[in-house]
């Protein structure tokens, strides 16, 4: 006698052959929309959002998330990335920041890429070579293309030349970089100061002579240093990755005051400039020469 389990085992359903057909299509549907989705890049809204990375000959994702000081699972997870090794010359990527500090990025990659000589003329077999048995002098060495960091120690740098141009107001630019994000707002919220982007552990220089009144940590600004100059202007220098001064210190113009970092929660290396007058912001670009 067969029990109702061995009839539940054996059971099997008969159906029609359109039944059978809207079953497959169901199975079907779901895997083809799976792989049919429109990559990030492509979108609009997220193209006006963020910066847009052509990838060339010998990138990776490690390599471009070092160049630009990004987290790589970021990049990956933005993009949509099943597979972080199989990327292709000419793909195009978001890159997760803002696209002005991304513009900024790349005008200082262009900066520091060596400029190409025009190859010596051969000398005729009559000419003697001078110096035959010295051998060449090496060249000077060159920044890495992904902003390769310097020394942090304020020892092993000069300060700033004295003959630097100074604006009406007496300063000085406070460091070589690239200005990524003006006075006024960024995205949307307001920008009190000047974001130039540099290398980590290029040099901050203070914009005028004054006495440091603050140098330390402090929320939003990572290592800081304020200093307040004689008509009690102050000018304060932030997201540094190491403070060179101490507070009550007398600096002159132009002295090393601080190294560039990314402290503060800054997601490049770079250097915060703010400018106040009776404590109240104001735009830093007036203060600057031209």
């Amino acid at each position: 006698m067969n029990t109702l389990g061995n009839r539940s085992d054996s059971f099997q359903p008969k159906l029609w052959l359109g039944q059978k057909l809207l079953f497959l299509t169901l199975s079907i549907v779901p895997a083809a929309c799976s792989h049919n989705r429109t990559p990030p890049v492509t979108r609009p809204h997220l193209r006006a959002q963020y910066p847009v990375y052509k990838i060339a000959r010998g990138d990776t994702i490690l390599k471009i998330a070092k160049r630009y000081q990004l987290d790589a699972d970021k990049l990956v997870k933005l993009n949509e990335i099943r597979d972080p090794g199989r990327i292709f010359v000419g793909q195009e990527l978001l890159i997760p920041m803002s696209k002005e500090l991304f513009a900024g990025l790349r005008a200082l990659e262009k900066k520091e890429e060596p400029v190409k000589k025009p190859a010596p003329k051969p000398k005729k077999p009559s000419e003697k070579p001078q110096n035959a048995s010295r051998e060449p002098p090496p060249p000077p060495p060159l920044m890495a293309p992904n902003h390769a960091p310097l020394p942090l120690d304020c020892k092993k740098h000069p300060q700033r030349s004295s003959e630097d141009k100074l604006s009406r107001k007496g300063f000085l630019w406070p460091v070589d970089g690239v200005i990524v994000a003006r006075y006024g707002s960024l995205e949307g919220k307001k920008h009190n100061g000047l974001a130039l982007a540099a290398p980590q552990g290029t040099p901050v220089f203070a914009g005028n002579q004054g006495e440091v009144v603050f140098a330390g940590t402090q929320s939003g600004y990572g290592n800081i240093v304020v200093v307040e100059h004689p008509d009690q202007t102050l000018s304060l220098y932030g997201r540094n990755a190491q403070l060179c001064v101490k507070e009550k210190q007398r600096v002159k113009r132009g002295q090393l005051i601080a190294l560039v970092g990314k402290s503060g929660g800054a997601s490049a290396p770079g250097l915060y400039f703010e400018v106040r007058v009776k404590n109240k912001p104001v735009n830093p670009k007036r203060y600057l020469p031209r």
